[in-house]
């Protein structure tokens, strides 16, 4: 039986071409858009709807995918910017 926590799977690292790699890139350029057209005609009940029991609603999981999204990018640009850069944990559930 699939753990609905997981629906996709364990995660199996697997090398890609650079026009995978492209493709990807294309595809979270997208992903803002993509989840506005999702998210747009939904009220507030809907918003609420967990996608699974137990799960996070509809709208934590936009909230936490802009969250993820702001933090990568906050650390990236940190490492890229820095004189010696350090790889900063966090506490994820407090963020």
């Amino acid at each position: 039986m699939t753990d609905l926590r997981y629906p996709i799977g364990d995660y199996v690292p697997v090398p890609f071409s650079d026009d995978e790699r492209r493709d990807r890139l294309v595809n979270i350029a997208q992903l803002p858009n993509m989840v506005e057209a999702a998210i747009e005609n939904l009220d507030a009940d809907q918003l609420a709807t967990p996608y699974r029991d137990g799960g996070w609603t509809i709208a934590q999981v936009v909230h936490h995918l802009a969250d993820s999204h702001i933090n990568f990018f906050c650390r990236a640009k940190l490492c890229l910017t820095e004189e010696n850069p350090l790889i900063k944990n966090y506490d994820e559930v407090a963020w």
